[in-house]
């Protein structure tokens, strides 16, 4: 759908709202009217129209799964918000790591925190807010929100207009039941710069007679990768997916460090409290997978109780965040955090802002 044609809802009423209201279960009837009021007062009708083109809002507020997240943040807002958070959600560039601030320090809150922002010094940096529990125990809290790299970005794209090509181009009847798995090859990451088209016609040319006899086998593309096609009575006519080239998790982490942390480690040090870095994966899950470089990293900074992943993930019309928690050596500190997260029948650790958590794991 083009950006400029997005249905923007100028009354926070109409777009789906009801269907989201319902599968956020853990929100009164109350506390979601707040949320939503929360919202509109930051973007209301007579700014509405003027978002459609340059705003993320835009685009969370027409599909199902941003909804989820922007009722989270009208729950956060409504709770915990400020004059300067508002100001900050209105701008393109700082929604994004407002909206995590505000969800990280909701969550917080719910293990019985007080929240308070940092004395603001001339030239300096401060980190987030802080976090007061009873008992004396008080933390530093610095929210990150990590985006993909712009070779990574660069990448997925080529993937997605590969598939979208294999797909309109590969002689196959769209009514078989089967599955079409593309694997891309690691040397795809290689050809990114490269023109498409002499591989793509190659690799179809080399697979288009052994699909006219029998399509349900694997086909190699070559050095794009292979195509599998399987045979599935429970698809819908013919379904296409795609593995994608596996990235390398410390090249992703390292990034992420020079990026982020060593910033974030420096204004936590300026604390007399541990301080902890909750890293919030919205923009770049890719990085769950660095959590043992992220775990040594966390071991090497003397002042920090920990490191705190959250992946959110939407699973049947609702959003479970799963946490992973990289102790540091002020770890005991974290204790109180505890009571925030919900252990589910696997084991994992999950925090729950606006779905409840049902009785078997929500995450695949």
């Amino acid at each position: 759908m083009a950006r400029d044609s997005w249905p923007m809802d100028p009354e926070w009423t109409r777009i789906g709202w009801e269907e989201t209201r319902t599968a956020t279960d853990r929100l009164t009837s109350d506390d979601a009217d707040r949320a939503l009021e929360a919202l509109r007062s930051v973007f209301p009708p007579d700014r509405v129209e003027a978002l459609r083109a340059e705003h993320p809002v835009a685009a969370k507020q027409t599909f199902a799964n941003g909804r989820l997240t922007l009722l989270e943040l009208g729950h956060a807002l409504a709770e915990l918000g400020t004059e300067s958070d508002v100001l900050r959600l209105r701008q393109p560039a700082e929604f994004e790591s407002t909206m995590a601030e505000l969800r990280a320090a909701l969550m917080v809150s719910r293990a019985g925190a007080h929240i308070s922002k940092p004395e603001q010094r001339f030239g300096a940096q401060e980190f987030d807010f802080t976090a007061s529990f009873t008992g004396e125990k008080t933390l530093a809290v610095e929210v990150k929100t990590p985006r993909k790299g712009e070779r990574t970005q660069k990448l997925e794209l080529f993937e997605v207009r590969l598939l979208l090509d294999l797909m309109e181009r590969l002689p196959l009847n769209p009514e078989l039941q089967a599955r079409a798995t593309v694997t891309f090859s690691p040397e795809v990451e290689e050809l990114v710069d490269v023109d498409l088209g002499l591989h793509l016609d190659a690799a179809l040319a080399a697979a288009s007679a052994p699909l006219a006899t029998n399509p349900f086998q694997t086909f190699s593309l070559g050095p794009l990768g292979s195509l599998t096609v399987a045979a599935d009575t429970t698809a819908q006519g013919l379904q296409f997916e795609a593995s994608g080239v596996a990235l390398d998790p410390q090249k992703e982490g390292r990034r992420f460090r020079r990026s982020s942390l060593t910033k974030a480690s420096q204004q936590l040090a300026e604390s007399d409290a541990p301080g902890v870095v909750i890293v919030d994966l919205a923009l770049n899950s890719l990085l769950t997978n660095s959590s043992p470089f992220l775990q040594r990293w966390t071991d090497a900074q003397g002042h920090l109780a920990g490191t705190i992943l959250m992946d959110r993930h939407f699973v049947a019309g609702r959003m479970y965040a799963e946490i992973e928690v990289l102790p540091g050596q002020h770890w005991k500190h974290l204790e109180p955090l505890c009571s925030a997260w919900e252990l589910c029948d696997q084991g994992h650790l999950h925090y729950c802002a606006v779905c409840r958590l049902p009785p078997t794991c929500p995450v695949p």
